[in-house]
């Protein structure tokens, strides 16, 4: 059984359930699933990029790859101008440093000097920080957030109607 098999499962049992309790585990099961499928595509790609297969797409991009970051490394982002770029998680390049003996405080300020501070030319990778998306934008105190809500042609990030 895979992942969406698994989420069609739960999501069936909850619907077909007799008793409260098990339909109400089986629910929170669906959606423990769910986000699991999230996160496997936020950290291993749709397209089940390998490591080898990202130091070929940098290399031929003058891309910039670092070592030290290996298991924070997340995939590549693009944008017009410049060959592909890696992108790192953010925290856990943070737990990293913290592995290796430094405080959170110490790897913070160490990552924002010498990571991101460090401009190493049109191939310096990307740090990416993972937000809670609510179907209807950001969700703050003041309620969700509505961007462009009217679209206006030529806009980057707006598309046709």
């Amino acid at each position: 059984m895979d992942l969406d098999a698994a989420i069609q499962h739960a999501t069936e049992k909850a619907r077909t359930c007799l008793e409260p309790v098990c339909a109400a585990e089986h629910r929170q099961l669906a959606a423990w699933l769910k986000e699991l499928k999230q996160y496997r595509l936020a950290f291993k790609g749709e397209d089940g990029l390998t490591l080898e297969g990202m130091d070929e797409i940098l290399e031929g991009n003058e891309g910039i790859y670092y070592p030290n970051y290996a298991d924070a490394l997340i995939g590549y982002v693009e944008r017009f101008g410049t060959g592909p770029l890696a992108l790192y998680n953010r925290t856990r390049c943070i737990q990293i440093l913290m592995e290796n003996g430094m405080t959170e405080e110490e790897a913070e300020e160490w990552f924002g000097y010498n990571t991101i501070g460090a401009w190493v030319g049109d191939g310096t990778p990307a740090f990416a920080v993972f937000v809670e998306v609510t179907p209807a934008g950001r969700a703050t105190d003041e309620g969700p957030v509505v961007r462009n809500p009217t679209p206006t042609s030529g806009t980057p990030g707006n598309f046709p109607a």
